[in-house]
């Protein structure tokens, strides 16, 4: 909600424009901010997007080695589960980039 569009402002600003032009609330304006104990992976996740690759149809995902020489050139040990967060934000952040590209 907080990462910034193409537009330079964040989803949530868009969100609330559409709820005050419309007087009903997006159904994407429910989702709830991670807590702040598991920011640091929204962090992560936002650098390693940063040198995402292109696909045909839009954004790749992020691959094994990109989030390896990530890791390695930041010199983070990345845990199982933290790995595991970070491949099931890049499903979702894929997912809504493919709806937004239809």
């Amino acid at each position: 909600m907080q990462a910034p569009q193409s537009d330079g402002q964040v989803l949530l600003d868009h969100l609330e424009q559409v709820e005050k032009a419309t007087g009903q609330r997006p159904p994407e304006a429910e989702c709830q901010e991670p807590p702040i104990e598991g920011e640091y992976l929204w962090e992560w996740f936002w650098e390693l997007n940063q040198g995402r690759q292109a696909g045909i149809s839009g954004p790749a995902s992020l691959s094994w080695l990109e989030i390896k020489a990530w890791s390695e050139l930041n010199r983070v040990q990345l845990e199982q589960w933290e790995l595991q967060a970070i491949r099931i934000m890049d499903n979702a952040y894929l997912q809504a980039a493919n709806k937004k590209g239809k």
